[in-house]
């Protein structure tokens, strides 16, 4: 047997599952292909990431955040 982890629940520290700053991370396959699906717990809004899209999602992501204030 093989332990295949599908989901993980992020949350505020001190928050709960219900949270509504609490994201699922998951992954998925819907028989094409694994990809990763990150939604927002208490919106139920999300997005699907492909794997090869990654790398250059998370560069633009992270530029975007440096650029904030505050």
């Amino acid at each position: 047997m093989e332990k295949l982890v599908t989901q993980v629940t992020l949350v505020p520290d001190g928050g709960t599952i219900y949270d509504q700053r609490a994201f699922t991370i998951e992954k998925r396959d819907e028989g094409g292909g694994e990809f990763v699906e990150v939604r927002n717990v208490d919106s139920g809004h999300g997005l699907r990431i492909d794997v090869g899209d990654w790398y250059d999602l998370r560069l633009e992501i992270d530029d975007m955040i440096a650029r904030c204030r505050g």
